[in-house]
């Protein structure tokens, strides 16, 4: 049988007054990295806050606004080293998984095309329209009123 050594805090008059460090034996909520007052030991039937698959909230996420929580994979987020695009991968599977939300219509939308232009860097802008697409519209207005 094996030996389980448990940290002991002892002040200055010889008395206990831990058992354990807190950090050891406390979950952490998995939403704001708070220490919470859930023991590691508990079993999760047992716990409040506690989300299947993902892990312990504490009090203060757990009563708040939303708990709603959304997984992204590891490879996901090492494999899009933009932010932007990052984002837009995000919401793109968010979406995907919640069938029952839309999505709110962008107001960055090219004209002229009718693609959505918010992840699209503003030196490739002009207002929400894509500056190729301007371009290339001139060029076919040019074109028109050209008289041979």
């Amino acid at each position: 049988m094996g030996q389980h050594h448990v940290p002991l805090t002892i002040d200055g008059d010889g008395l206990v007054t831990n058992v354990g460090n807190p950090s050891e034996i406390y979950e952490i909520c998995i939403k704001c990295g708070t220490q919470t007052t859930t023991l590691k030991t508990a079993h999760i039937d047992f716990r409040i806050g506690y989300v299947e698959g993902a892990g312990q909230l504490c009090r203060d996420c757990y009563m708040g606004t939303s708990r709603n929580l959304f997984t992204i994979d590891e490879r996901t987020i090492l494999d899009t080293p933009n932010d932007s695009e990052l984002g837009a991968k995000v919401r793109k599977s968010y979406y995907e998984t919640r069938p029952e939300t839309k999505p709110i219509k962008s107001q960055f939308v090219c004209s002229i095309c009718g693609e959505d232009t918010t992840n699209i860097d503003i030196e490739y802008l002009v207002g929400t329209n894509h500056l190729g697409c301007m371009l290339d519209n001139d060029k076919r207005i040019d074109s028109q009123h050209r008289i041979d």
